[in-house]
C-alpha cells in the first residue's frame, strides 16, 4: 500500500519538525540562562519618580555646572572619572557618588562614593572591565546644590605590555 517514497517522505518531514524544535528548545535554553539577564535596579522607581527627576534637571541647568567624563585604561583595570566644574570653571570638591555598568549587565554595577582629587575629579576603578559600551553616572554635591551626570563611555583594559622576547 505505502510505496517507498512516501516513506522517506513522511521521514524527511519529521526530521525537519523535530530538528526544527530542537533548535528553538536550544534558543530558549541559552537565551533564559544568560547570567547577564538583568533589568536595570530601581527602573520602575525611577519612572515613578520622573517629575522630580526632571525638577533636579532644570535646577541643575540653573546652576551652570558642567560634567566631563574620562576612563583610563591599565592592564587589568579601568579608571573613570568625572570632573565637575561650576559657572565660574572652578572644580567642585568633596565627594561623589558613581556608579558604572556594562549595556548588557547592569545587575553587576560597580558604584562608590569617591572623594574628589586636587583637581577636582572623582574616580572609580572597574576592576576587570568587560569590553564595550557601559553607562556611567555621578552626583556631585557641594552644599545644598547637587549635580547629576551621565554618559555612556567605551572601556576597555590595556593590552598587557610587550616582554622583551616579544618585541620585534
Amino acid at each position: 500500500m505505502f510505496r517507498m517514497g512516501m516513506w522517506f517522505w513522511l521521514f524527511f518531514v519529521g526530521l525537519v519538525m523535530s530538528l526544527s524544535m530542537a533548535f528553538v528548545g536550544t534558543l530558549i535554553i541559552v537565551g533564559a540562562g544568560d547570567p547577564a539577564l538583568h533589568t536595570v535596579p530601581d527602573y520602575y522607581e525611577q519612572g515613578l519618580t520622573w517629575d522630580e527627576h526632571a525638577a533636579r534637571v532644570a535646577a541643575q541647568e540653573e546652576l551652570g555646572w558642567t560634567a566631563e567624563w574620562s576612563s583610563v585604561p591599565a592592564h587589568d583595570s579601568v579608571a573613570i572619572t568625572l570632573v565637575v566644574a561650576d559657572a565660574e570653571g572652578e572644580p567642585i570638591n568633596g565627594v561623589a557618588h558613581l556608579r558604572a555598568f556594562h549595556n548588557a549587565d547592569p545587575g553587576a554595577a560597580v558604584a562608590a562614593d569617591a572623594p574628589s582629587d586636587h583637581a577636582g575629579g572623582f574616580t572609580i576603578v572597574v576592576p576587570e572591565p568587560r569590553i564595550g559600551w557601559w553607562r556611567v553616572q555621578g552626583i556631585a554635591t557641594r552644599g545644598d546644590d547637587s549635580f547629576a551626570a551621565e554618559a555612556r563611555l567605551f572601556l576597555a583594559p590595556a593590552p598587557p605590555a610587550a616582554t622583551p622576547d616579544e618585541r620585534p
